[in-house]
């Protein structure tokens, strides 16, 4: 005689079947890349920001521009990477530069290269470092890319127009060069001449 099995019993098997072959397992070994995060007990410290200084200007000519860290601690096993972030603003919802997963450096310092910003605005960085698992608090600081040089030559204010001086030792008197933020300190070199080409002396 044939015999079949009720459907209400084939029923559990199937679904049975069905979730062990969707189970995804965690590993409890603190190495393993699939270890169930955050790992308790394990504290990981805030990078330190080394270079560039809070506030620091770079000049134009003074890029690619590197950000150098501090090598953050770990109570735990797992290596540490860090990630870097660049930004126009310091809600960084407007990142210039992001770099994940960089290794640890060596001699207990880490860098990474920023290619070529534009010129004449302030920027955000920070860095945090990462297990895999757990992360540290985020770093930051701030500096300045400024704009491309401006210099204009004095303006001269006496004497001027063939005026006729009444002095062998004449007062020459000019005024402020007009500058921005990237030219420092000036100084002026004045020169007289009896040709208007201003030859070389012999």
């Amino acid at each position: 005689m044939k015999r079949t099995l009720p459907f209400r019993s084939a029923l559990p098997a199937v679904l049975c079947l069905a979730l062990v072959g969707c189970e995804a397992s965690k590993s409890s070994n603190p190495l393993s890349p699939s270890v169930a995060g955050p790992i308790g007990g394990v504290e990981i410290t805030a990078p330190k920001m080394l270079e560039p200084a809070q506030g620091f200007r770079f000049k134009e000519t003074e890029q690619p521009i590197k950000l150098l860290i501090e090598n953050s601690s770990s109570t735990g096993v797992r290596p540490i990477t860090y990630t870097f972030e660049v930004a126009s603003d310091d809600g960084f919802n407007s990142k210039v530069y992001a770099r994940s997963g960089v290794a640890t450096g060596d001699g207990g310092r880490t860098s990474v290269i920023v290619e070529k910003l534009d010129l004449g605005r302030g920027y955000y960085w920070r860095v945090r470092a990462d297990d895999g698992a757990n992360t540290s608090m985020f770093a930051s600081s701030s500096f300045e890319v400024l704009p491309r040089p401006l210099l204009n030559p004095p303006a001269l204010q006496s004497p001027i127009d063939n005026v006729r001086t009444t002095t062998r030792r004449p007062e020459l008197t000019v005024g402020s060069s007009e500058r921005n933020v990237s030219v420092g300190n000036l100084t002026y070199e004045f020169q007289i001449a009896v040709d208007p080409a201003f030859p070389p002396s012999s």
